[in-house]
């Protein structure tokens, strides 16, 4: 299939669209819920690119029209050769493209990130490279994302110079945060032309730079097609702005460290009435070997849980069906490793190898990982490849397979973890895995679950103040 052919006539409708109707008439589409996500991307990267009309004609509405159901046709044709060649693989790149800025929960997610990032060294090494505190970077972006969640689009000079009393929302703080997070029109169309590719992947957009820069500079106005992009850009993203992950720096323990403590306020806050024991990371020896067990242990009368955390990102090329298998088989490798390394850990407290850490045969063994990132949501299958992948792992270890039939382990982000993890030490954690295995754990009861906002009160603390001054 010729993807470029099946695209240019598209790309020839959009020239005769003017460009500033376009994207008001996409946003209020987006904003209805009434176009598919990938193909709202798509149309919206493309509109940059080539809609150059000088003026709206009074047929423009029905040109756009036209030009959206073009890209609509376009998305099935892709889809339907995914579906007939690997469809997994099609599901994979799709559910992960609808879920990459999605965040549950505005004030968790919000100070989840703030947390981590903050760690002293990880917020200095911030600051050097951005040239503001990162708190006034986070708070000046938070503001940002405030007002264009509300609207479409918004004079730049709203946000500079009008608080120039502020310390926090000053013009220099303000214009380096802008620098951050936006492009010009001029400058987005470049970077496009330079990372577009017509193949297979049209509809995946994961790095691409309307991502990276979400809010659109253009005749003096702001502009945000996607709140969700700029939420993600400026509590995520500063790890790629800042190269947080870049081994030179030295982050990785510190970074990987915040993450554990954070998890472990997250179960604290959880443990409202200590029915649980909560123990943190035991260093022990075995034939003179240093190790560690899981990042976090949590005790209750009938279950002991292991819980480790990672940090590592799913990689880019994982995140496309062009991709080698491979590349996502390294991925998946990294997680069973770390799930593998949980019955490992287990092995030794079986064999009472962990001072402190007293075996007890009536208690069950609840093995999780949970990541910061979202990783393989949406897989049909990705248990079935994650369990093979650990089950080849523990045969080299040494361990009996039976262990994994005996006791299952979970895959979390810490995104769906906080919410889950609620009802586990409200049901306790062994109640809630079988109710989940019986199907009593859907929707409706989720819905009706009494769930808390963790940091309400950090948030205010922390945030509100400052935003209070704009």
């Amino acid at each position: 299939m010729d993807i470029f052919e099946l695209f240019k006539p598209i790309r020839n409708k959009i020239r005769g669209l003017n460009l500033q109707a376009s994207l008001d008439e996409l946003y209020l589409l987006k904003s209805r819920g009434q176009i598919l996500p990938e193909v709202g991307e798509f149309l919206y990267i493309n509109l940059i690119l080539y809609a150059d009309a000088p003026s709206i004609n009074s047929k423009h509405k029905d040109s756009f029209e036209k030009v959206l159901n073009l890209c609509n046709a376009l998305n099935g044709k892709i889809a339907e050769l995914k579906i007939e060649t690997e469809v997994w693989r099609w599901l994979h790149t799709l559910a992960l493209s609808q879920l990459k800025a999605k965040y549950n929960g505005y004030k968790n997610s919000v100070y989840r990130y703030y947390y981590i990032f903050s760690e002293e060294s990880i917020s200095k090494h911030i600051e050097n490279v951005i040239g503001i505190p990162y708190k006034d970077y986070f708070i000046c972006a938070l503001w940002l994302h405030a007002v264009f969640v509300k609207k479409f689009a918004s004079p730049k000079a709203y946000f500079i110079g009008k608080n120039n009393g502020s310390v926090i929302f000053s013009k220099e703080n303000m214009l380096k945060t802008l620098d951050l997070l936006s492009l010009s029109l001029y400058d987005l169309r470049i970077q496009l032309k330079q990372v577009t590719k017509f193949d297979e992947d049209l509809f995946i957009l994961h790095g691409y730079p309307h991502l990276l820069k979400p809010l659109l500079e253009k005749d003096g106005n702001l502009y945000c097609m996607y709140p969700d992009h700029l939420q993600a850009q400026f509590l995520s993203g500063i790890y790629y702005i800042a190269s947080v992950g870049d081994k030179k720096n030295k982050l990785a323990n510190a970074f990987g460290k915040s993450f554990e403590q954070y998890l472990g306020m997250v179960l604290k806050k959880n443990n409202t009435n200590d029915l649980f024991q909560i123990i943190e990371e035991i260093e022990f020896s075995y034939k003179s070997n240093k190790l560690k067990t899981s990042d976090w242990i949590v005790k209750s009368s009938d279950a002991i849980t292991f819980i480790e955390c990672k940090t590592k990102r799913l990689r880019l090329p994982s995140k496309t069906m062009l991709s080698s298998a491979e590349s996502l088989s390294v991925d998946i490798d990294f997680m069973a490793a770390a799930v593998t390394q949980l019955y490992k850990v287990y092995d030794h407290y079986k064999n009472d190898r962990i001072p402190g850490l007293k075996y007890d045969s009536k208690m069950k063994f609840i093995p999780m990982v949970v990541t910061l990132e979202e990783w393989f949501a949406g897989g049909p299958d990705i248990k079935e490849k994650l369990t093979e992948s650990v089950k080849t792992a523990l045969i080299k270890a040494d361990i009996p397979l039976q262990v994994l039939d005996e006791y299952n382990f979970r895959t979390y982000s810490i995104n769906a973890f906080e919410w889950d993890v609620q009802i586990m030490f409200q049901l306790d954690f062994l109640q809630y895995l079988e109710k989940l295995s019986n199907g009593e754990i859907n929707e409706n009861f989720q819905k009706e679950f009494p769930y808390i906002e963790y940091y309400e009160e950090e948030f205010e603390k922390t945030f509100m103040d400052a935003a209070r001054a704009v």
